[in-house]
């Protein structure tokens, strides 16, 4: 880890930057104060500047992937409760992924980005979008599903030709407008 951070106390400004290579991402997700969530290692960098008067001024931009990683089912259980109708008892211990990788553009309370990518075994998921800190979010999700996973989605081998792709060994592609 290596980085620095500059304040300037007449006009209340800091600006930090950092990056890392190869560290645990328990401590990104720790000094950033969130439950523990995501597991693997992680690369990347991060560069701010804010008034610490107006957070309204935040202006920066970061880069991270996260290798061999795992999100933890029972946060994501937390997070989804009540809104899948107990359809959510088939997921495993831990979402396991090959890559998490994610550019993002911080300007005043918008966070953008530009590109989102995660690959996993049987589910590879890209997007871009942005949000409001606190407020709405606008992204476009494209997903792609081995049909060996899609066939034990009851939604989906229910209403899709799970077969014709398995037969074609082709992808189901999805795309969402969150």
């Amino acid at each position: 880890i290596r980085g620095s951070y500059t304040s300037v106390r007449a006009d209340s400004s800091y600006t930090l930057s950092l990056a890392w290579e190869d560290i645990s991402s328990n401590y990104l997700i720790e000094q950033l104060e969130y439950p523990p969530m995501l597991e693997g290692t992680t690369t990347g960098q991060l560069a701010y500047s804010m008034d610490r008067d107006d957070p309204g001024t935040l202006n920066g931009t970061a880069d991270f992937e996260v290798r061999d990683g795992h999100f933890s089912a029972d946060y994501l259980i937390s997070q989804l409760e009540g809104r899948l109708e107990n359809r959510i008892s088939s997921l495993p211990l831990s979402l396991t992924f090959d890559s998490l990788k994610a550019d993002i553009d911080l300007n005043r309370d918008v966070v953008t980005t530009p590109q989102f990518a995660l690959a996993s075994p049987g589910i590879d998921i890209t997007g871009t979008g942005k949000f409001v800190i606190h407020g709405d979010m606008d992204y476009d999700l494209k997903v792609a599903l081995s049909p060996k996973l899609a066939e034990k989605i009851p939604a989906i081998r229910d209403n899709l030709n799970v077969q014709g792709h398995k037969l074609a060994q082709q992808p189901i592609e999805l795309a969402f407008k969150l």
